[in-house]
This record gives C-alpha cells, structure tokens and sequence, in this order.
C-alpha cells in the first residue's frame, strides 16, 4: 500500500456506537472553538490541485473519551482481530469550513507519535452537493516520505501522486507520512481515526482487506 487502501471487507460500525461518539467529543469541540481560531483560518488561502483558492479549513481532532472509549476499542479489537498485536491510538476528526464555501485542510504530514498509518471511518464527508477529495502530493526534489508536521499552503508547488474520494460508512487505511490534503469541504467532515502504531500490523490490515 503506497498512498491508501479502501477496507471494503471490513464491518460498519454500529449506529449507536458512532452516535455516542460524535454526541460526547462534539461537545468538547464546540467548547474549544474559539473565534480567534476562525478569524485566523480565513485570512489564510490555500491554493488546491486546479490551481484555484480555498479558504483554511477548521481542523481539530480530539480523543475518544469517558465511557465510550473502552466500549469503542472493545469492538475495533474484537471485529479487526490484527489490532489486537499493536497498540492504538483512536481519536475522532473534525474538518469544517469555516465561511460556508468550498474550503480545504492544507497539504501536510501527521504527527508521528500515531505511526504512519491511520484507519479512517467517515461518518460525514463534509459536503452534500459534490465530491470532497483526499489528495496525496510529492515536493520536487524531495523524498515522497517526510517528516511530521511538514506543511504547504500552496498545492501547485508540489506533483500530485495519488487522490481518492473515501466514502462515508467506510473504511479506508492512509499514509499519513507522505504529504496529504482534503479539498472542497463545506459542512462538517467527521471521521474516527484510529492510528495503528505498528507499521507491520497496518501493511497485513490493508493487504487482507
């Protein structure tokens, strides 16, 4: 797996559990945003794939806490049996624009401390009139591999590789060690991310489904 791997054999999660998710870290969210935060993300442009500008997309992802998270971990361990040989780091995605239109989160690597490989399920794509698009990049010159936290603001500086479009109620594994973007966000991107630490255990998840 270079870029991304949809898990099509992999189970939904059950309505009620994402539910319990969404409701407890939504709160948490809406208490840390801050109007400083917004004002900040729309001064700041960024330039997508066509060549055209997006305003910055609101990001925040938060951990799953209080009762549900062992309740949620209890059933991506008993339904994904391979989680059982790595530990995990299991949190919940936020993406929004902030002003309405077409926004996107800009080119960049994740952290390292949740590996270099993250499962996505995606309970909403963040816009319900068209296609809202993951895009994988290379910086000329440069290794397509690269450190934690490298950002860009401008797409048309770098060689797109690879893009998908990650359907909602899916699974979908993505390497977050090679510089990624999400473009043409509108409303409210939610997806459970849970980063799967062991490189070993994450290539066999994505080889056997």
């Amino acid at each position: 797996m270079q870029y991304f791997k949809f898990l099509n054999q992999l189970p939904a999660i059950p309505l009620e559990l994402l539910n319990q998710i969404v409701y407890v870290d939504s709160n948490n969210i809406d208490k840390s945003t801050t109007v400083a935060n917004k004002q900040q993300l729309t001064q700041h442009k960024v330039i997508v794939s066509d060549g055209s500008t997006q305003d910055g997309a609101l990001y925040y992802r938060t951990p799953v806490t209080g009762p549900i998270n062992p309740i949620l971990n209890e059933w991506l361990y008993k339904n994904i049996n391979e989680l059982n040989n790595s530990s995990i780091t299991t949190g919940v995605q936020y993406c929004t624009s902030v002003t309405g239109f077409a926004s996107a989160f800009l080119p960049h690597t994740d952290g390292g401390a949740r590996g270099k490989y993250t499962m996505l399920y995606l309970i909403k794509s963040g816009n319900p009139n068209g296609p809202v698009t993951t895009h994988w990049w290379q910086q000329p010159g440069e290794d397509l591999v690269r450190p934690p936290h490298t950002v860009f603001l401008d797409s048309t500086t770098l060689v797109e590789m690879a893009r998908a479009e990650i359907q909602t109620n899916t699974w979908a594994m993505i390497k977050t060690d090679i510089i990624h973007s999400v473009q043409n966000i509108t409303d409210s991107r939610i997806a459970i991310s849970v980063g799967v630490h062991s490189n070993a255990i994450a290539e066999l998840i994505a080889e056997k489904y």
